[in-house]
């Protein structure tokens, strides 16, 4: 499907779809991580090629090392817009601001880049699916009921995983800075 919708929007330019022979299944194997679904991992794929399509001129004039990392992030915006269209609706529940006031030491004490980037790195140390429930949680604002249902687990284990993630980026935040 997506090969001909390639074909149908074919401009004399090849970049696109060299972009989709070399990357359209890492892109797929990414959404299919985050989506754990087939066919969702397919549409936000599609999507994002669309948007590829839409925009081509303006990411082909990126330099060649940031086209793929842009397209990861698309397929990754993709697959949580998806996600969040599954639900009614998402909201910022009291949980969610009780978890900020209650951790805000870690997040009060990072104020400068250096900091910032310190607890970006992190969390990239963190495994792929705390990583995904770090993201849905803080970034997506997702509540514990609705990332219970994303990872199949109960809500209790949820919010207990939650605080062990805290944890363990405070601890690693104390290491860096050789605090206690």
């Amino acid at each position: 499907m997506i090969l001909i919708m390639l074909q149908n929007h074919h401009d004399g330019d090849n970049s696109v779809d060299e972009l989709f022979e070399k990357h359209n299944i890492h892109l797929f194997n990414i959404s299919f991580k985050i989506l754990r679904s087939h066919t969702d991992a397919e549409e936000a794929v599609a999507r994002t090629f669309l948007k590829i399509l839409e925009n081509s001129k303006k990411i082909f004039k990126l330099p060649c090392h940031k086209v793929l990392p842009y397209c990861i992030v698309m397929v990754k915006n993709e697959s949580l817009m998806i996600i969040r269209s599954r639900k009614k609706h998402i909201t910022f529940d009291e949980a969610f601001v009780q978890d900020f006031e209650a951790d805000s030491d870690i997040w009060d004490a990072i104020i400068t880049d250096e900091e910032q980037e310190l607890l970006k790195s992190n969390i990239d140390a963190l495994s792929e699916d705390d990583r995904t429930f770090i993201h849905l949680r803080y970034y997506e604002g997702m509540s514990y009921s609705d990332i219970a249902d994303f990872f199949g687990i109960t809500e209790d284990s949820a919010r207990k995983r939650n605080s062990r993630i805290i944890k363990r980026l405070k601890n690693l935040y104390k290491e860096d800075y050789n605090l206690e």
